[in-house]
């Protein structure tokens, strides 16, 4: 019974790295299409998402892992929704960028959770790395 809930554990490493690829080339995607397409905006949109990684990692508190995915998807629906009604408006790059940062801090809360988990820090990366690759 304890390997078929590693093999789950395993399985919803998976699912999330194939989450936030999908929530991430989406993201750029919204942005590229409806804002503007240079390497500028895509690399703003970068630093956010990594911003946001950090500050999943850095803040203080229960972990809410829940509460995380929901503020990301939240997060992501804002962004498509603002980018959509005020299409190549470079006024409204920074609060796209906000949403960004709003969508990499399950990210980071993610990885902040799952740390300790069965396989170490080791497996955690394998696994959702390979999610996230499929997710792309």
């Amino acid at each position: 019974m304890k390997r078929l809930r590693v093999d789950l554990g395993g399985v919803n490493l998976v699912l999330t790295g194939i989450f936030f690829g999908v929530l991430q080339w989406s993201a750029f995607f919204q942005l590229q299409s409806n804002l503007a397409a240079t390497a500028l905006v895509w690399m703003l949109a970068t630093v956010a998402w990594l911003s946001g990684s950090l500050l999943g990692l850095v803040i203080p508190g229960p972990d809410r892992e829940l509460g995380w995915l929901a503020a990301t998807t939240l997060g992501y629906y804002l962004l498509r929704w603002l980018a959509a009604a005020h299409v190549y408006d470079l006024n409204w790059l920074p609060p796209l960028l906000g949403c960004v940062v709003i969508m990499g801090g399950y990210a980071g809360r993610f990885f902040r959770c799952r740390q300790a988990g069965p396989g170490g820090a080791r497996r955690l990366f394998t696994l959702e790395n390979t999610g996230f690759v499929a997710g792309m």
